[in-house]
């Protein structure tokens, strides 16, 4: 194609162009138009020009896009906005910020995006203050404010430069209440559900912005429209790390701001030994520290000693007026440890464990008799209590009871010719049980009767062990497993059956093929065992009591090798004129137990393995009550302890009864379901570590929910002395690295701060604790200067380079060793068989140091900014 005359291109020569007709041009088509040059013809080869209508498009599609961008501009600022506002910390208030983790990101995404545009904007136009009406930029372009442990309104001190180096204007507090705070930062619910702040209106922004993202979604992907919506919710954290332990509520007096925001978390703990005994100060502690450094601030410069930064720089953050978030004390706190005379506790032994919850042992006996009280069946609720009791499917696999193979595994029970001899053999044990004719089944025909009944079955997680109907032996095919039923026929069931409780034990007997059934013992809960007597609701045995269903010997197929006879109480001549087979223990079995009843025993998976029967509705003593540790008792050791009764002392000459076996099952179960998870052993077990259980808790790449330690991904560290090292680091069995520091005078305390401020991928601590000695050596003087300089020079850098989402606690404890020593030596003093002395005065130094290590000193060190920093 040639050019056009009347549109010459400037540098080309011209050439013609035969007219083709008038295209109609899109937008995007006009906007790519190219002009390209053949080097060989130079003649240019160009697309139609963009016609006056497309131009008018373009500059339509542009202002729509850029009033969109604008748009979009607009509520993202709106947005920031809202959640700056409520993450910044105002100190007349005691706003808990920001709790759902979901808005802390979102937080994040927002204000990163809003620094890089500033940024840039600024860079392009230099002399413009950007959005300075709306934002205020110097708080803006700072670091986001961390989370904060705070005073809350009714404790809230008004701490000036003045009086916050006074001692008597502190919180006071007790060590747990520290501990439970820093529960609540490692295992504390961070809801994504709506963020209520008394009735701030980010906070339903927040919420209504959630339902219609969520309404959007539902209708894009085909979903109603009132799907369900996940809110995880880890306020039991803690029980997903083996330990029946729950977040313990937040102490009155303090809160906690931005939740949502914590991305780590440190405890240091300072162990002063001075000279010092009761109400004499101490140069060491934090009070002292923060006196002595706002009465020298003006001497620091001159005398180039920089010791007193820290502390002014924490102190001048509360009465900052420059709003950019720094590094504030949240809350200083005057700790009573502990309490009582007899020994002294370590900060380690109350932070660093969790606490152990006491339950009620009338926590289901008060709500049986609430309910009862109503009008309703006394043995329903006993019946349904029990219920709760049952093993779940995965924990009969687990404890290798007999199940009934999948179907798709059948492999021999296809066909209708199974299918009709099961139903047959059902309808007949049915009939025979409603017409009591049980027993007068023939041999030949009780074998005929179970073969038609045989189901396969299976055993256990990976066992690989399962039995058919055709595997045999050379005393001919093994014994056929039979699956309890629900009586009467399809077109007629027995309905008006109520569910029974049973309690069941066998004895067995050792046979070349193993185990096999000697003696088995049925009985069954009697419901209405009281009759009219009033009184015997009141008492415990009245609600207990049983009948014996089924006490028999049975004649094992094989011959029997060992009768173990101390164990299982059967002798040779007890089985010498038995005639009873096993198939006929499973007829009448299936004739007494349907399928929704409950039966009760101890490891009953030995039990119905014996007895060749398969049952889903068990309560097994032996996992009710197992330990905390896993361990299974045995039902020897629960009765004793449990009942106060002695059992398995003989029956007869030697050897265990399985009636009395069955019927402490029985006691147990019923007493467990009515008192409830009270009634259970008293472990000696000791208390968890809180490095440990943070360790092991359960991680999770979610992370817009959770707790902090379900997404932490950095390391635990312990830094401490040697004897503290194996006496709490070594117990937590979950620190990624255990480090030595004798005293804060080592090299070694620098590692504190490095490891909390790390950026290097597996460098950074996410949960640190250090335990470090001070004031063991003081100066020619006798001042503690070396040993002030160092304290503040570690905590100042501690304090400067840990990142704003990481809370600190740093407490402080006095001559602990010392007061641990002399309550030894008074212990062993006032012993009778002791000729050592205690005297008076002896007894009154020991009471000093004592105080000196009850009452320590703690800090939460935070971050915030200046309420002059918040968006108007």
């Amino acid at each position: 194609s040639v050019m056009s005359k009347t549109n010459p291109m400037p540098t080309a020569p011209t050439s013609v162009m035969a007219s083709p007709p008038t295209p109609i041009f899109s937008a995007t088509a006009a906007a790519t138009a190219m002009v390209t040059l053949n080097p060989h013809s130079q003649v240019q080869v160009a697309k139609p020009a963009i016609n006056d209508d497309t131009a008018k498009n373009n500059d339509v599609d542009d202002k729509t896009k850029k009033k969109k961008k604008h748009k979009k501009r607009k509520a993202s600022l709106g947005r920031l906005k809202k959640l700056w506002r409520r993450a910044t910390i105002n100190t007349a208030t005691s706003s808990l910020g920001i709790t759902s983790r979901a808005d802390w990101v979102e937080l994040m995404e927002l204000h990163t995006e809003w620094k890089e545009r500033q940024d840039k904007e600024r860079y392009e136009n230099p002399s413009i203050n950007h959005e300075s009406g709306n934002l205020n930029h110097e708080a803006m372009m700072g670091p986001l404010p961390g989370p904060s442990v705070n005073l809350s309104s009714a404790s809230k001190q008004k701490i000036n430069a003045v009086n916050f180096g006074n001692l008597e204007n502190w919180q006071i507090t007790e060590g747990t209440d520290h501990r439970d705070i820093l529960l609540n930062l490692l295992f504390g619910s961070t809801d994504d559900g709506d963020n209520d702040e008394g009735g701030d209106v980010a906070s339903k922004d927040s919420a209504e912005g959630k339902r219609k993202k969520k309404r959007k979604l539902n209708n894009s992907t085909g979903q109603q429209e009132n799907s369900s919506r996940e809110h995880p919710n880890v306020s039991s954290t803690l029980n997903t790390a083996h330990t029946s332990s729950h977040v313990p509520a937040l102490p009155s007096w303090a809160n906690i701001t931005n939740i949502a925001g914590v991305g780590g978390l440190a405890v240091v703990e300072i162990h002063i030994d001075d000279d010092g005994k009761g109400n004499d100060s101490c140069p060491l502690m934090p009070s002292q520290l923060i006196k002595n450094a706002t009465q020298t601030k003006n001497n620091h410069a001159n005398n180039n000693d920089n010791s007193g930064n820290i502390w002014n720089s924490l102190i001048s953050a509360q009465l900052n007026t420059i709003p950019v978030a720094k590094r504030t004390i949240g809350s200083a706190c005057k700790v009573k440890l502990f309490q009582g005379e007899k020994y002294p506790r370590s900060l380690s032994d109350i932070l660093m464990y969790l606490p152990q919850h006491q339950q009620s042992k009338q926590q289901n006996k008060g709500k049986i008799d609430e309910i009862e009280a109503n009008g309703l069946d006394r043995d329903e609720i006993l019946f349904n209590a029990l219920k709760a009791l049952r093993l779940t499917r995965k924990q009969l696999r687990s404890e290798g009871f007999p199940l009934i193979v999948a179907a798709g595994d059948v492999t021999d029970n296809v066909g209708g010719i199974k299918e009709i001899g099961m139903k047959t053999g059902r309808e007949a044990i049915s009939a025979m049980s409603s017409d009591q004719r049980i027993g007068l089944i023939s041999e030949e025909d009780a074998l005929k009767l179970v073969k038609d009944l045989a189901v396969n079955v299976e055993f256990g997680y990976g066992s690989g062990l399962s039995i058919n109907n055709e595997q045999s032996d050379e005393f001919g095919s093994l014994e056929y497993y039979v699956q309890t039923f629900r009586h009467g026929s399809d077109d007629m069931p027995s309905s008006s059956r109520k569910s029974k409780i049973y309690a069941m034990d066998c004895e067995m007997v050792k046979t070349i093929a193993g185990p096999e059934l000697a003696r088995v013992s049925l009985i069954e809960y009697s419901r209405s065992c009281c009759g009219d007597d009033d009184e015997c609701d009141e008492r415990v045995e009245a609600n207990e009591k049983s009948v014996v269903v089924l006490d028999e010997l049975v004649k094992p197929r094989r011959p029997v090798l060992d009768y173990l006879s101390e164990f299982s109480g059967v002798t040779p001549s007890m089985l010498e004129n038995v005639a009873t087979r096993i198939e006929d223990i499973q007829i009448k079995l299936l004739s007494l137990i349907e399928e929704n009843d409950i039966i009760v025993g101890h490891s009953l998976e030995n039990d119905l393995k014996a007895l060749r029967l398969v049952h889903n509705r068990i309560v097994d003593t032996s996992v009710v009550f197992r330990g905390s540790n896993g361990r299974k008792y045995s039902l020897r050791h629960l009765s004793n302890v449990l009942l106060q009764k002695q059992i398995q002392k003989g029956c007869g000459s030697s050897g265990h009864c399985s009636t009395e076996d069955a019927e402490a099952a029985l006691v147990l179960a019923l007493r467990r379901g009515r008192i409830g998870p009270s009634f259970q052993l008293k472990e000696n077990t000791k208390p968890q570590n809180v490095v440990s259980v943070f360790h092991k808790i359960n991680r999770n790449d979610n992370s817009k929910s959770l707790s902090f330690a379900q997404r932490n991904e950095g390391s635990c560290v312990c830094v401490g002395s040697n004897d503290w090292i194996s006496k709490y680091a070594n117990a937590t069995y979950g620190a990624h690295h255990v480090l030595s520091c004798e005293s804060i005078m080592d090299t070694m305390a620098m590692s504190v701060p490095s490891w909390i401020s790390s950026d290097k991928p597996g460098k950074r601590a996410g949960f640190l604790w250090a335990s470090m000695n001070c004031g063991e050596k003081k100066s020619a003087d006798g001042q503690w200067k070396n040993e002030i300089r160092r304290l503040n020079e570690v905590l100042g850098a501690l304090v400067n380079r840990s990142p704003f989402n990481t809370p600190i606690l740093v407490v402080f404890q006095r001559n602990y060793k010392k007061a641990l020593s002399l309550s030894q030596q008074r212990k062993a003093a006032l012993n009778v068989k002791s000729t050592c002395g205690w005297s008076a005065a002896q007894d009154n130094v020991w009471r000093q140091y004592l105080e000196d290590c009850r009452w320590c000193e703690a800090l939460w060190i935070g971050s915030s900014v200046n309420s002059n920093g918040a968006p108007a």
